[in-house]
C-alpha cells in the first residue's frame, strides 16, 4: 500500500474518524449519525493519483476537491480534525458527489501525479 492509499488510512488512523465510503450504508444524510452514534467521519478520498483524479472529474464532468496538507504546518492537527471531519463539510462534498482528493505535500505523488 502507498501513496494515496496509505496517506488517507494514516488520516483515519491519526483522526479517529472513517472515509464515508469504508462505511458501508452511510450516506450524505447519514453523516448526521456523527451526533447519535459517535462516529466521527471522513470524506471519501479517492485511492488513486492526483491525475486520475482529474480525469474521473472530467469524465465524469464533477467538481473536485484537493486536500493538500503539510505536517510541518502548525494547525494541521486542527484543521485535519476540525475541518475534515466537520460533519457540515463533510456533508456537502457527499450530498453534492465531489470527487475529493488529498496527500502529503512532502509526498512527490502529491504534487507531481504520478505514484512511486
Amino acid at each position: 500500500m502507498g501513496g494515496p492509499e496509505r496517506w488517507i488510512r494514516e488520516l483515519e488512523e491519526e483522526t479517529g474518524g472513517v472515509c464515508l465510503r469504508r462505511r458501508r450504508g452511510v450516506s450524505a444524510s447519514g453523516v448526521g449519525l456523527n451526533e447519535r452514534d459517535g462516529s466521527k467521519y471522513l470524506p471519501e478520498f479517492e485511492e488513486c493519483t492526483y491525475e486520475e483524479m482529474l480525469k474521473k472529474c472530467q469524465r465524469e464532468m464533477k467538481v473536485g476537491c484537493v486536500v493538500l496538507v503539510s505536517e510541518e504546518h502548525d494547525d494541521v492537527k486542527e484543521f485535519k480534525k476540525g475541518t475534515l471531519m466537520d460533519a457540515g463539510f463533510v456533508g456537502v462534498l457527499s450530498e453534492n458527489e465531489v470527487v475529493v482528493w488529498g496527500g502529503d505535500v512532502r509526498d512527490r505523488e502529491a504534487w507531481s501525479g504520478e505514484v512511486f
